[in-house]
């Protein structure tokens, strides 16, 4: 097999599993270098610019993405801004009704974590406060909604907005 696209081909074949191969095996699958440096050079070479072909793509799609995450916020935030500043929280369109309302996320609270403290949150649920005296804060939200009384004393709200789409029925 001592054509550049034969071994191109070969290659192309194995190319999720060449990674894995030993030198022997690749040899098994290529045949003797001998007679190929110039093929295996310029095989060599394509790699690697795809390798870097391949790099960018994928920087470019993160920013791409990253540049549609922060697109779709600043919409959101524009809506947001008009429905306040117009003193209205719902709004209907043809197909879609847009609803403004208020989220609000139970929040740890930062406090200086003393032993009376760490023996009576574990009480109420083990493990509530880790041995070196900082919060789970996914069991202490959980705590919010199981015991809402706690709320004032270990954790705060904190309100958020947020903006939410519906489907008319008939399109449903």
């Amino acid at each position: 097999m001592s054509s550049l696209n034969q071994m191109l081909e070969t290659l192309r074949h194995f190319e999720d599993n060449i990674v894995n191969m030993t030198p022997e095996e690749i040899k098994v699958l290529l045949g003797d270098v001998k007679g190929k440096v110039d093929n295996t050079y310029d095989i060599i070479t394509r790699m690697q610019s795809e390798e870097v072909r391949l790099k960018e793509a994928a920087k470019e799609l993160t920013d791409r993405a990253r540049n549609m995450k922060n697109s779709v916020a600043r919409l959101k935030d524009y809506c947001i801004f008009a429905m306040k500043s117009d003193g209205t929280s719902e709004l209907q369109g043809k197909n879609f009704d847009m609803k403004l309302s208020q989220r609000t996320t139970p929040t740890v609270k930062d406090l200086n974590i003393t032993p009376d403290m760490y023996l009576e949150l574990n009480e109420i649920q083990d493990g509530l406060v880790r041995r070196e005296y900082s919060f789970d804060k996914k069991a202490m939200k959980d705590l919010a909604k199981s015991k809402p009384e706690l709320m004032d004393e270990y954790i705060f709200s904190k309100a958020s907005d947020s903006l939410s789409f519906r489907a008319h029925k008939e399109l449903k």
